[in-house]
C-alpha cells in the first residue's frame, strides 16, 4: 500500500490489449463529480428525512432551539472531524482489497485538482471483492447508525450528522457500483489503472 498526492497513478507494465482486459465506460474524473456531487446531495437528503422519522422516538435529546457560536477551538476541532472522517472513509474502501490480499496494488491518493480523496487497486480483484471496497464505507457509516442510535438513543444527533454526511461523501460511489453492476459479468476480475477501471472475464 502507498499514499499519492496526485490523479491516481498508472502501472507502466500494464498492458490491457496484451493482457485481455475492457475498459469500464465511465465518466471522465471531472464528469464524475459533477454528477456525484448532486447524487450524494440527494442521498442525503432522503437520510436526513429517514432520520427525522428515527429521532422523533425520542424527542427528549431534540432541544427545542438552538444557538451556535464558533471559535478557533470549533473550527480546529472540525477539522479534526472532518479528516478523521475522511480517513475512516478510505480505509473502508481499502479494507476489502487489504485483506484479499492486494496490499502491493493499492493507492491510497488525494487529487488537488479534484479536491478529492480516492482509493485505487492496481491490481486484479475478484469482482465481489471490488463491489464490496465500494459499498462497505456506505454500509458501516450510513446505515449502521441507524442500528446504532436503536441501542443508544442518547447519541442518535451525532450518528444522524455522521450518516447524512457520509451519504453526501457517497454519490462516486453509488455510480462506481453502478457501473460495476452493469457491465461486469459474474465472476470476472476488475483493476485500476489511474482513473481508469479495466475488467477480465476469468473463463
Amino acid at each position: 500500500m502507498r499514499f499519492h498526492v496526485g490523479p491516481p497513478p498508472v502501472t507502466e507494465s500494464f498492458d490491457p490489449a496484451e493482457q485481455g482486459w475492457t475498459r469500464l465506460r465511465e465518466p471522465r474524473p471531472g464528469l464524475l463529480l459533477c454528477v456525484a456531487v448532486p447524487l450524494g446531495l440527494l442521498m442525503g437528503a432522503g437520510l436526513s428525512f429517514a432520520w427525522a422519522f428515527v429521532l422523533r422516538r425520542w424527542p427528549a435529546q431534540l432541544p427545542d432551539g438552538f444557538s451556535v457560536t464558533i471559535g478557533l477551538g470549533q473550527l480546529a476541532t472540525a477539522a479534526v472531524a472532518l479528516f478523521a472522517f475522511l480517513a475512516a472513509h478510505e480505509a473502508l474502501h481499502a479494507l476489502p482489497a487489504l485483506l484479499g490480499g492486494q496490499r502491493d496494488g493499492l493507492v491510497v491518493g488525494f487529487s488537488p485538482r479534484h479536491v478529492a480523496p480516492y482509493v485505487v487497486v492496481n491490481a486484479a480483484l475478484p469482482r465481489e471483492v471490488q463491489l464490496l471496497c465500494g459499498v462497505l464505507p456506505f454500509l458501516v457509516l450510513s446505515v449502521m447508525p441507524f442500528l446504532i442510535a436503536v441501542a443508544v438513543p442518547r447519541a442518535g444527533v451525532w450518528l444522524a450528522v455522521l450518516s447524512v454526511l457520509n451519504a453526501v461523501a457517497s454519490g462516486a460511489d453509488l455510480i462506481a457500483l453502478t457501473l460495476l453492476l452493469a457491465q461486469v459479468p459474474h465472476g470476472a476480475s476488475v483493476r485500476n489503472d489511474g482513473p481508469t477501471t479495466w475488467w477480465r472475464s476469468s473463463v
